[in-house]
């Protein structure tokens, strides 16, 4: 069976984070693992304060995981600021996973920052040139490129957009990333699109919109 590992923030009501993430490597018949970033205080409703980990008080929890698992992928989700942000990238660099997906998680569906502006400027320096796969929603790939994302042809032009950022490292340990950017279309008001721009062709994943209040964690 293989190991995913995850490196996200603990959301109590399961329905974001650790858990959630958890629950879909189980779903895909993998064994998850996981370090916590940051103890949030949140139930199916909003989001009403966090706690950080320290960078020392995540390495105690990735360094006896890495030593005694073969990590098959990393999904990285919350990483609140950039002492936790770059402490990940000094993983990535360290240890050569196979695959990384990193989701830029900035903003809770109720309206949350969880990630402050140096934070973002670290993610972009740093970790988007060490992802196979960065999985933006709308208002997120607008704070990754400062368009305005609302449509199919801007959510094609933000992946491009991203992609370039993440290409632009002089790092060796980013030069055999694939940096394939999925732009989600949860956001969009009539069927949900997503767009997959993986630097040879872009294709368009569409999804009926299901009428449901229960968007936690989405």
């Amino acid at each position: 069976m293989q190991v995913v590992l995850t490196i996200a923030g603990f959301d109590p009501s399961g329905g974001a984070g650790t858990l959630a993430d958890i629950k879909t490597i189980m779903a895909f018949g993998c064994f998850g693992v996981a370090a916590i970033t940051s103890l949030t205080s949140q139930n199916t409703l909003a989001v009403y304060g966090a706690t950080h980990q320290t960078a020392a008080g995540l390495r105690a929890q990735l360094d006896p995981v890495l030593e005694d698992f073969e990590i098959a992928a990393v999904k990285l989700g919350m990483l609140p600021n950039r002492e936790i942000i770059e402490c990940v990238a000094e993983v990535l660099e360290r240890h050569a996973f196979p695959h990384v997906v990193l989701d830029p998680v900035i903003r809770s569906t109720s309206g949350y920052d969880l990630i402050d502006d140096a934070a973002l400027a670290a993610l972009q320096e740093r970790l988007l040139p060490l992802a196979d796969i960065i999985t933006p929603n709308l208002p997120e790939a607008e704070r990754l490129t400062g368009l305005k994302v609302t449509d199919l042809a801007s959510m094609r032009q933000a992946g491009v957009l991203i992609r370039a950022q993440a290409a632009n490292s002089t790092a060796p340990s980013a030069n055999h990333r694939k940096h394939a950017v999925l732009v989600k279309g949860g956001h969009l008001p009539e069927e949900a699109v997503d767009v997959l721009d993986d630097g040879q062709t872009v294709r368009h994943l569409h999804a009926p919109k299901l009428a449901t209040r229960n968007t936690h964690g989405t």
